[in-house]
């Protein structure tokens, strides 16, 4: 109901500032826009307009498989809440606010899912600040499932951090802005992107809330489905978990 509440008054500030449009090519700004975009130690500079980015954003993260792949039914909202086993939960770099994860304004309508699987067989990945490659491998994998539930589109894509504890490697807490590249192995030592059409999600943390783990179980899933043109305020998904690869 939150989440729904917050898109709600983002919609309409987006619907009056478009009855405002200027014929300026430049972005316009808004207090809501202010508090989404930055620029996280890289360019700050955008071409996306506001009122896109008002209107786009992560409508909800679930963990629709746990341990072992095993399917959560229903799936289990995991924003701000601990997840079915109690153990870990997911925010934005300010909590439960969502808008933050369009932090460039190009989240789109993709949505992407998080795999959890051993350590040695993660994604090799990146530091934000250097992108160079970090010496270990992440325990997850990052998909790009595209607009729906077809998997003929799915692709695996790459990573980088910020290693906010440092710890020197990712660990809970750490900040995940993954970019739009396809995935394969062995990566470069230096991250390869264009800035910043690659970045459409970011921000995106995983915390610890048992103490008793260091990152979600083997087989977990955890999707983040964006809001849909066709998505009614209170439109209804269906969630399937996708085997993992």
């Amino acid at each position: 109901m939150k989440r729904v509440l917050c898109f709600a008054v983002a919609f309409s500030a987006a619907m009056a500032m478009v009855s405002g449009c200027s014929d300026s090519d430049s972005p316009r700004e808004s207090p809501l826009t202010h508090d989404i975009l930055g620029d996280d130690g890289k360019s700050s500079e955008t071409s996306i307009s506001s009122t896109v980015i008002l209107l786009t954003g992560v409508r909800s993260i679930c963990e629709i498989a746990g341990a072992g792949g095993v399917p959560i039914i229903p799936p289990r909202d995991v924003v701000m809440t601990p997840n079915s086993t109690g153990d870990w939960y997911v925010s934005s770099d300010q909590d439960g606010n969502l808008r933050r994860m369009n932090w460039r304004g190009r989240i789109g309508i993709d949505n992407w899912e998080f795999r959890f699987v051993p350590p040695d067989s993660g994604s090799e990945y990146y530091d934000w600040a250097s992108d160079l490659k970090w010496p270990d491998r992440c325990p997850f994998r990052i998909w790009n499932t595209g607009p729906d539930e077809n998997p003929s589109d799915d692709r695996r894509i790459q990573l980088a951090i910020i290693d906010d504890d440092g710890s020197g490697g990712w660990s809970y807490g750490d900040r995940i802005y993954p970019f739009e590249r396809e995935y394969y192995e062995p990566l470069p030592s230096m991250a390869q992107y264009t800035w910043d059409e690659d970045f459409h999600i970011g921000r995106i943390m995983f915390n610890d809330y048992s103490g008793a783990t260091d990152y979600p179980a083997l087989g977990t899933v955890v999707l983040f489905e964006t809001t849909k043109p066709d998505h009614g305020i209170n439109a209804s998904h269906s969630f399937v978990a996708t085997p993992l690869e």
